[in-house]
């Protein structure tokens, strides 16, 4: 019981996994920095999950998980020259996306919702995946993606 906060730094470069969990409480992710990182989870049970992630750069796939089983999700997300995949979903409540640039809307609807960034296919990319699911409340996303 209580909240989980953890950021990681732009200059960080040993940061490689992250498992941010409680059960009753908030949780939130502030990366700066995703160069290094290969998983992230951030779970609570009752609580808002939030997570920020600004970057330029990624050195293997990175995967990004967010859960809460009643509560809001909030992703964040900046991204210069990063190709990313969101998905999100809630089975009670509603995917907020009006807040979506340079990204290809692949579905959307009142509960779920999933957008590509354009060159996420190219093989030589390396990809940021990011799922967020709420069972019983609203997830908010924020993503913007340009190439320069």
């Amino acid at each position: 019981t209580g909240s989980v906060r953890v950021g990681v730094p732009p200059a960080a470069s040993k940061v490689r996994d992250m498992r941010l969990k409680t059960t009753t409480g908030e949780v939130r992710a502030n990366i700066n920095n995703t160069a290094t990182l290969h998983n992230v989870v951030a779970t609570t049970t009752t609580g808002k999950v939030e997570v920020l992630i600004k970057s330029s750069s990624l050195s293997r796939d990175c995967t990004v998980q967010m859960s809460t089983t009643t509560g809001q999700a909030i992703l964040d997300s900046r991204l210069t020259n990063v190709e990313s995949d969101i998905t999100a979903s809630t089975s009670v409540g509603r995917v907020n996306s009006n807040n979506v640039v340079g990204f290809t809307i692949l579905d959307r609807t009142e509960t779920t919702f999933h957008a590509r960034t354009p060159n996420y296919y190219l093989p030589q990319n390396k990809k940021l995946n990011v799922s967020a699911i709420a069972t019983t409340g609203n997830v908010d996303i924020t993503a913007h993606y340009s190439s320069t």
